[in-house]
């Protein structure tokens, strides 16, 4: 083939880059190869036990194949289940789960569209226990296989532009996982100080950035990673020029986790790469659907199993004290938006303070014998789940707190009204961790804002249904007035 070169082009050189995709599909080979023989090797096992029973592969069970294929795709890259980098237990585990959650899934589908009683309920038990199998042995191979062709590959040696807290947890990372082809063999910086501090073994400092290029060399280094706190981001295109057009692999590791980050995650439009610093996890998207799904359908089944214990409360509270059995009270949810929440009401009837809202505290005058016993219990709050079949809450998120608090502790706690960006609960992390009651200061709430975060940040369905079944447990817990 012949290259024709266009020497009339004005277009610059960098220009070029401009063009390629920024951001690559990071599924590995190996991964996308395991997946396709994961479904190829559930679907004949599934073909092989109809036959085995003497059954013939109708109509339904193709169908319950095409499903299977399209749920394994979905829920196995949704999770990770190839993911590199991990050990073979957590694998294992990771692909049990996501298995069962498969066949848990065409269960339901069966169940819903009434059409369970055209599966043979043996055939399902086989197939959902031989499929696991089948998927470990392939795995097993596969990793095998990997395995070998990592360990006859050539290790990459590795320099770090940077001796701060951001390079020290790289270079662990990367010298301490075997699944890297590569290894980090020393530092470089200009800051005096930090290199004084710099004590990871076998990887010690080797000069000053100026020096980078000269360095790379005589170590025969072949990628530098740009690991500079935020403070010195400004000098990444002045090292970059110095290896700019050389055989090193430059890679830049901005240090965005000394920023108090909300859901961080990183995507593309047109090609360009987008950081985002601060997301909810689930304001749109199959996340968002899933969790509404959720929370409306067992908010409805609660709601009518509890009905009786939901009516003898409300006789309870109207024999013991004047006033209504529910009452309204305006919170933060969802953004921001000011809304009304129910609850079962707990006090006498009694005028507060204008632009004031005191909590309520131990041995408060204020709380009925009946209603004493509703907050410790939490059963106060059972109306709430009115608020979630009405879309306006959730079971699980941050609690709401009153919209007077939250103007007292947003002027005292960085990024507490960022707990705002997904709807409030019933209940949450914050309460399975003891942040129950009153907050007697700041630091108390502090407290509770941090497992909120930590809540928004790592939000999955499972630890949605791992937090309901934890509640009961800590509703035990004395601290509730």
């Amino acid at each position: 083939m012949k290259l024709v070169h266009n020497h009339n082009s004005d277009m610059p050189i960098r220009s070029l880059y401009s063009q390629s995709r920024l951001l690559q599909n990071h599924q590995s080979l190996s991964g996308w190869v395991q997946m396709l023989l994961d479904c190829i090797a559930v679907v004949a096992v599934l073909f092989i036990i109809v036959e085995l029973h003497g059954y013939d592969i109708d109509r339904q069970y193709r169908i319950q194949a095409v499903i299977t294929v399209l749920l394994m795709g979905i829920v196995y890259n949704g999770v990770g289940v190839y993911r590199r980098f991990t050990g073979d237990s957590i694998v294992l585990i990771r692909l049990a789960k996501c298995w069962g959650m498969v066949v848990t899934a065409l269960i339901l589908i069966a169940f819903f569209t009434k059409s369970s009683a055209d599966y043979s309920r043996q055939v399902i038990i086989w197939w959902a226990l031989t499929g696991y199998v089948v998927q470990v042995l392939i795995y097993l191979i596969c990793h095998s296989v990997s395995r070998r062709a990592q360990a006859s590959a050539e290790v990459m040696s590795a320099l770090i532009v940077g001796s701060g807290h951001l390079a020290d947890h790289l270079t662990k990372s990367i010298n301490s996982n075997v699944f890297l082809p590569e290894q980090v063999i020393g530092v470089v910086d200009d800051d005096v100080e930090s290199l004084e501090g710099w004590q990871v073994d076998h990887v010690p400092a080797l000069g000053r950035i100026a020096d980078v290029r000269h360095i790379a060399a005589a170590n025969k280094v072949r990628r530098v990673y740009i690991a500079l706190p935020l403070s010195e981001a400004s000098r990444v295109e002045e090292i970059y020029s110095k290896l700019d057009f050389t055989r090193l692999d430059v890679i830049w590791v901005p240090d965005i986790f000394s920023l108090n980050l909300l859901h961080p995650r990183v995507r593309e439009v047109a090609g360009m790469p987008l950081l985002s610093l601060s997301e909810s996890p689930i304001t749109s998207g199959p996340q968002a659907f899933f969790k509404n799904i959720f929370d409306r359908a067992l908010s409805t089944v609660l709601l009518i199993l509890l009905s009786p214990l939901l009516l003898l409360i409300t006789v309870l509270i109207k024999l013991t004290s004047k006033g209504p059995a529910l009452f309204k009270q305006r919170r933060h949810g969802w953004d921001g938006q000011v809304i009304n929440i129910y609850k079962f009401r707990s006090m006498y009837l009694h005028d507060e303070e204008e632009g004031m809202l005191k909590q309520a505290t131990a041995g408060d005058a204020r709380v009925t014998a009946i209603g004493r016993f509703l907050r410790r219990s939490s059963m106060d709050e059972l109306p709430q789940l009115f608020n979630v079949l009405q879309g306006k809450m959730s079971l699980v998120g941050p609690r709401p707190h009153a919209v007077q608090h939250n103007d007292y502790y947003a002027e005292k706690i960085h990024a507490y009204m960022a707990r705002h960006r997904i709807k409030p609960g019933l209940t949450g992390l914050a309460q399975i961790n003891g942040c129950r009651g009153e907050t007697l200061t700041v630091e108390d709430m502090q407290r509770r804002v941090e497992f909120d975060l930590n809540y928004i940040n790592n939000w999955s369905l499972k630890m949605d249904m791992a937090i309901l079944l934890r509640t009961p447990l800590a509703l035990l817990s004395n601290k509730a007035y």
